[in-house]
């Protein structure tokens, strides 16, 4: 009985240490203040509009537009926040960095989905019937083999049929090709 309680007497005072350190630390990293911009820092009540002053974000936009850089205001304090001379990227360079945030890929993500759910049955029964018609010189003249024969080459609607498969080729490419795309872009995604 006393080694739990001394036990639960150490997971308490452990869960209390836990807590209080843990909040100490994160009031380190907490910022408060405002964005604002490094001509005009914490104060923007010089800048008028038209005769009426401008409130502290028409303020800060129109200064950006001058060539200011964005800073960071801390009561009296203005902190110069970097990287921000980096150009806009290309939907080429988005697509390479951050291919999960691009309208195309959630495009191509959404055709792999439905082409593949609508391609399944068909990609089983021509797996099934492909599998089984390997065996067709062993048993020939078997009407069983010689049915599934003209079920896998024409879906036993003739030339119809031929043009079926066709278009059930098409989407296991488009599965393939699609498929690769989205894994590339989920695997940059893991990487960075």
């Amino acid at each position: 009985m006393r080694r739990h309680m001394n036990r639960a007497i150490l997971g308490v005072v452990t869960a209390a240490l836990l807590v209080f350190y843990g909040s100490a630390f994160a009031a380190n990293g907490t910022w408060t203040g405002t964005i604002s911009d490094s001509a005009c820092g914490a104060s923007h009540a010089a800048m008028t509009e038209h005769g009426k002053k401008a409130t502290d974000k028409e303020c800060t936009e129109m200064c950006l537009k001058k060539g200011a850089k964005y800073v960071f205001v801390s009561g009296d304090k203005v902190i110069m926040i970097n990287n921000q001379n980096t150009r806009p990227r290309t939907h080429w360079q988005q697509w390479l960095e951050h291919p999960e945030r691009l309208l195309v890929r959630r495009i191509v993500f959404q055709v792999h989905l439905w082409v593949g759910a609508a391609a399944a049955a068909y990609l089983l029964l021509m797996s099934a019937t492909g599998s089984a018609i390997v065996f067709r010189n062993q048993f020939a003249g078997n009407s069983l083999i010689e049915w599934l024969v003209r079920l896998h080459t024409s879906l036993l609607i003739g030339i119809t049929g031929r043009f079926l498969n066709g278009i059930g080729a098409g989407c296991l490419t488009t599965l393939c090709l699609t498929g690769g795309i989205i894994w590339w872009a989920w695997n940059e995604t893991l990487a960075s």
